[in-house]
């Protein structure tokens, strides 16, 4: 009798401090916006069996269009994909829809950003609370969370209003809040919709921004696809996947959305990545297919494609849903694909990708030059590095915004000269335009804003 006793004390104590967690939720965190909760709740209450599934980042989410996916494979699909998904989360996900789908299919996006991440280096489990927040009380769960990240992450993880503590008493915050969470769209998973992006149905998010053909360029580049690229944390989360799927006769594949050549050649190899990826997965007989190797004459991804340089607006989305599901459907073969990404590179119309727009300080190359003088003090100075994979030179004709009129002012005429400076706290737009050196056309023009 006192053992039953002991054991109906701690579960009234567990029920009690879950309630008094949700209770801190509920009060105090702000997901009134969130595509993720929506996701979720699609995904708990699909009246149909999910028989193809999409996991992965916002490159998953961006890019797959259930509506046209649901046409073409001529099933349920669902798109589960999440904002920076790492591989845990994708497995716990998996395990998710299968508790309640008899899944047929899965297709995992592999964005290069995910492979590498190391998860006792986190400094921020956002991307796995989008996520655990909204799965039901599982063990599935209590693994994702336990295993996110180092110790110091656990009391955030499962007392969920610790996160916004600091509004505990900011009264103005919480009837704000608790007004909009006693709105009928928020308990009726109303889809959200904004200026730019619109929520339309299992798990896929539409924007309407367009990154246009000219702001292909970076500020920096701080990154680079190096040896052992992929992380033995993601490397045992990728066995999981693939594990789960044999072991429950489920097809699986690995793929990568496209994205902007301009932002994948920035970073160097690219091919280096692909090859790492499908070396570890040739191990275990899973395919990987990257279509950002698509020939443009069946995937022709453009400015007008893209929400920025790494995601796809609706334009973008439906014509790769389309391809993405006639080739998975057999209606396309492993044709439309080039044998490398330098190989795409080759077949492109002009040689110059894009820029890396690099600040300059004291302690650069450039600052050091005998027969060039700079104020760092009063100007900033940003050097134009063309992307391109041919070995040519190139001339830039620059222009500078008026700032009092839209008018143009011709800073430089045709030259070689790649860098440009303007006066510290001022903000502006160049227009640089671009051609090989000793030709007359006209190959890119860029509007660089400072």
């Amino acid at each position: 009798m006192k053992k039953i006793k002991i054991l109906f004390n701690c579960i009234l104590f567990f029920l009690l401090m879950c309630g008094i967690n949700e209770f801190f939720r509920y009060l105090l965190i702000d997901d009134t916006n969130s595509y993720t909760r929506i996701m979720m709740h699609e995904l708990y209450h699909q009246e149909e069996n999910i028989d193809v599934l999409f996991l992965g980042s916002s490159h998953c989410y961006r890019s797959l269009n259930p509506q046209i996916t649901d046409a073409l494979f001529d099933t349920n699909t669902f798109n589960a994909g999440s904002s920076l998904q790492g591989l845990d989360g994708t497995y716990a996900l998996l395990k998710e829809a299968g508790k309640y789908n008899d899944l047929k299919k899965v297709y995992v996006e592999l964005y290069y950003g995910i492979p590498l991440e190391i998860f006792s280096t986190r400094n921020d489990l956002t991307a796995v609370y989008l996520i655990s927040d909204y799965m039901r009380p599982s063990l599935n769960r209590m693994q994702l969370l336990l295993k996110a990240g180092s110790s110091e992450h656990l009391f955030n993880s499962f007392v969920l209003g610790r996160r916004e503590w600091e509004k505990l008493f900011d009264f103005s915050y919480i009837a704000e809040l608790n007004e909009k969470k006693r709105s009928f769209s928020y308990n009726h998973y109303t889809y959200i919709t904004s200026s730019t992006d619109a929520y339309l149905g299992k798990g896929y998010v539409e924007s309407s921004e367009i990154w246009g053909e000219s702001s292909n360029y970076a500020r920096s580049v701080n990154f680079a696809f190096n040896e052992n690229y992929i992380s033995e944390d993601c490397k045992k989360y990728l066995k999981k996947i693939i594990n789960y799927c044999q072991k429950n006769n489920i097809e699986l594949a690995f793929f990568s959305a496209p994205m902007s050549d301009f932002s994948l050649a920035s970073f160097g190899n690219y091919d280096y990545y692909i090859q790492q990826v499908n070396e570890f997965l040739s191990e275990y007989g899973v395919p990987y297919y990257d279509f950002n190797l698509c020939k443009t004459e069946v995937l022709d991804i453009t400015g007008n494609d893209l929400m920025d340089s790494g995601h796809l607006n609706g334009n973008g989305a439906e014509k790769f849903s389309t391809v993405f599901a006639e080739f998975f459907t057999g209606k396309l073969d492993s044709n439309i694909f080039y044998e490398s990404f330098n190989d795409k590179l080759c077949n492109l119309d002009s040689p110059l990708i894009g820029y890396i727009m690099t600040t300059l300080d004291e302690f650069s190359d450039e600052a050091k030059a005998e027969d060039k003088y700079f104020d760092f003090e009063n100007y900033e100075y940003v050097s134009i590095n063309p992307v391109t994979y041919q070995s040519v030179t190139f001339e830039y004709r620059i222009s500078k915004e008026l700032t009092d009129s839209n008018e143009q002012l011709l800073v430089q005429e045709w030259h070689e000269n790649n860098l440009i400076y303007y006066p510290k706290n001022e903000t502006g737009k160049f227009y640089i335009e671009s051609r090989v050196a000793g030709t007359d056309e006209v190959i890119n023009v860029t509007i660089f804003s400072y």
